[in-house]
């Protein structure tokens, strides 16, 4: 019985390891997206920060635990310039520790390599 508990926690731990994510941008994706919070007039802006130059066809901002899922579109022609911060959306709630996930779709302006990119954002 203990070599089956042993075996158990030793599956257990392997595979909550390999499903573990740090809270960075999605490595598949030739584009990343820095993300950060500023202040609005009434709630919590996001802002992110491409890596490379992309044109954007959909954000989705996305608080699991809550859950709240909200899609934001765009025409895919406006370029979001790498050296740039932009603003997603003003949101209200938004509070100390919790996990908010934001999925990008779009390519870059180069050579139309990126299609999905996902970037993490704890707030402080």
């Amino acid at each position: 019985m203990k070599h089956v508990i042993l075996l158990f926690l030793f599956v257990l731990s392997v595979v909550y390891a390999m499903g573990c994510k740090s809270d960075t941008t999605s490595p598949l994706s030739t584009a990343t997206f820095a993300m950060s919070t500023a202040p609005g007039t009434t709630g919590t802006f996001f802002t992110f920060k491409p890596s490379v130059d992309v044109k954007l066809t959909r954000v989705v901002v996305s608080l699991p635990a809550q859950p709240f899922f909200d899609t934001l579109t765009d025409a895919g022609t406006y370029v979001y310039s790498k050296d740039t911060i932009y603003n997603l959306s003003e949101y209200n709630g938004v509070a100390t520790g919790q996990a908010w996930k934001f999925y990008f779709t779009g390519s870059t302006t180069s050579n139309s390599a990126f299609t999905n990119a996902e970037a993490n954002l704890t707030i402080p």
